[in-house]
């Protein structure tokens, strides 16, 4: 009796752990479950086996405010924290595509409204831009310029990791000492401390870091600069970042072209 016991208390243990892997969906007025599976599935031609596992025979009998539960094995986000999106996509100009990871995935187009997972790469072509709003507390705004390449990520804080290409960053105001956005490239990681500030890489894998509001930290081969408002730092691949220098002029930030 008892051994029967325990081997049904491994089975609903196994079956919850199958119910808390779903990612849970609710559809949106004016959405069809072709559209649901090209945004959430890793094969959107999959979405009938998305329909099985909810049990709907009709495709039309999906309706907005019902709630799909989309299984790990289909599902194309980050299923570690519940598949939820980190950012979205608010505004854009020009080719911008994106993709689920940085491994041999297609690349797709980019749409204005567009949910962004951790894992997710997004490229900017000649002359395109895109501005990023991360759901974040503070909210963190990123505009990509022209020929940029970020993965967003998701770790102990929310972030992103520049490849190569020039970024403009704002934050609402925050504690200096309550890190809540981070900014990692090849040579260096930024954490941001204050509002605004912009950073590049260039083809020689050399970093640009410049402030325009608050305090931001760079740190590269074991050594951080705290770079204020006004000032900026350069870091080389496998060196530690210069100390701050002011910089030249007033600092203005131009707004993506056709962005009031």
């Amino acid at each position: 009796m008892i051994k029967r016991v325990i081997a049904l208390l491994f089975l609903l243990w196994g079956s919850v752990a199958i119910i808390a892997s779903d990612f849970i969906y609710k559809v949106k007025s004016g959405e069809s479950i072709v559209e649901i599976a090209r945004e959430n599935l890793k094969n959107p031609s999959d979405w009938r086996k998305l329909l099985k596992y909810n049990q709907i025979v009709n495709p039309s009998l999906v309706k907005p405010g019902d709630t799909l539960k989309i299984p790990a094995s289909l599902y194309k986000g980050n299923s570690s924290s519940a598949g939820a999106p980190i950012a979205v996509v608010v505004f854009l100009r020009g080719k911008v595509k994106y993709k689920v990871s940085d491994k041999k995935s297609e690349w797709k187009g980019v749409r204005v409204g567009q949910k962004l997972y951790s894992g997710y790469v997004v490229r900017t072509k000649e002359k395109a831009s895109a501005e990023i709003n991360f759901f974040n507390k503070p909210s963190t705004v990123i505009v990509m310029r022209e020929n940029s390449i970020i993965k967003i990520k998701r770790e102990k804080v929310k972030g992103i990791e520049l490849s190569f290409g020039d970024l403009y960053i704002r934050t609402m105001k925050t504690n200096l000492k309550d890190v809540k956005f981070t900014v990692k490239t090849t040579s260096s990681a930024a954490a941001i401390r204050g509002t605004e500030f912009g950073v590049s890489v260039d083809d020689k894998k050399t970093d640009r870091y410049r402030c325009l509001k608050g305090e931001i930290s760079v740190a590269a081969a074991k050594k951080t600069v705290y770079v204020k408002a006004g000032y900026g730092t350069l870091v080389k691949k496998g060196q530690a970042p210069m100390t701050p220098f002011k910089l030249l002029g007033a600092i203005k930030t131009k707004p993506i072209e056709g962005r009031k």
